[in-house]
């Protein structure tokens, strides 16, 4: 799957999914655009340009836009990779919280997707976006993270039906437990999260987010280029089941002793 001559963003490119993301395009040979609020960790391997930018602000989706139509004619690919944890039970949900969980994982994907349309390859863009298996699934203590997420996955569809006639494809990932650091402090600290995410994976693991990336090179390459409204789970088969298949406890045994070594 080669990306030779397109050109990317990617959003929450310096850490995690989106910093997997960012390399793996590159390495197909597009020209990425680095966005995050942080762009410290991957400035050196951003070859194409930076921008470092809270995508909360309100003029984050044009100083993008301005930043890219100064580098490239045109837009192949769009990655809405950046999102944040930290959501609460519906009860312990406070409006900033609500506020601050809707306004990164579903507000700004869709502002910076509105206003990059006219920037996108008209045809042959592709926008992919980076959703949860907690956007179809319930879990208790997601409250306004599972319904970001599940909005990011309903605008991935309707997205799709607005912008195909244009010729622009949108599609979403849906990982499941997915360790980066978002999700290292939880996996460390609750047994039940960790049973529940780790041990009820039939592969018995958690994947990588170098496994994201790679779907994510997939759904925005010329190969899935009959593919759009799709939402596709890098989920070790979690959302299939939700049984108990592995020893998370062993995981993380493991984990600790590769770390100490």
């Amino acid at each position: 799957m080669t990306l030779q001559g397109k050109t990317a963003i990617v959003t929450g490119a310096g850490s995690g999914i989106g910093r997997a993301t960012h390399n793996a395009l590159a390495e197909a040979g597009a020209a990425v655009l680095a966005v995050d609020r942080d762009i410290a960790a991957i400035r050196a391997e951003a070859a194409a340009g930076v921008v470092e930018v809270d995508l909360n602000a309100e003029d984050a989706p044009a100083t993008i836009a301005r930043r890219a139509s100064a580098l490239w004619p045109s837009v192949d690919i769009l990655v809405n990779a950046a999102g944040i944890g930290g959501s609460r039970p519906i009860a312990q949900s406070t409006d900033d919280n609500i506020d601050l969980l809707l306004g990164t994982n579903l507000r700004a994907v869709m502002r910076l997707t509105r206003d990059l349309i006219p920037l996108m390859t008209q045809p042959g863009g592709a926008i992919v976006n980076v959703s949860s298996v907690f956007g179809t699934l319930g879990r208790q203590g997601s409250f306004a993270y599972a319904a970001a997420k599940g909005g990011l996955s309903q605008v991935t569809r309707q997205a799709a039906a607005d912008l195909g006639p244009a010729g622009i494809r949108v599609n979403a990932v849906a990982p499941g437990m997915i360790p980066t650091g978002m999700t290292q402090e939880i996996l460390a600290s609750s047994a039940e999260y960790r049973r529940t995410m780790i041990g009820g994976t039939p592969l018995g693991r958690p994947g990588n987010a170098h496994e994201v990336a790679a779907a994510i090179l997939f759904l925005a390459s010329d190969a899935a280029g009959f593919v759009t409204g799709q939402e596709l789970a890098v989920d070790g088969g979690w959302s299939v089941t939700r049984g108990e298949f592995a020893d998370a406890e062993d995981w993380l045994r493991k984990t600790e002793q590769r770390s100490e070594e």
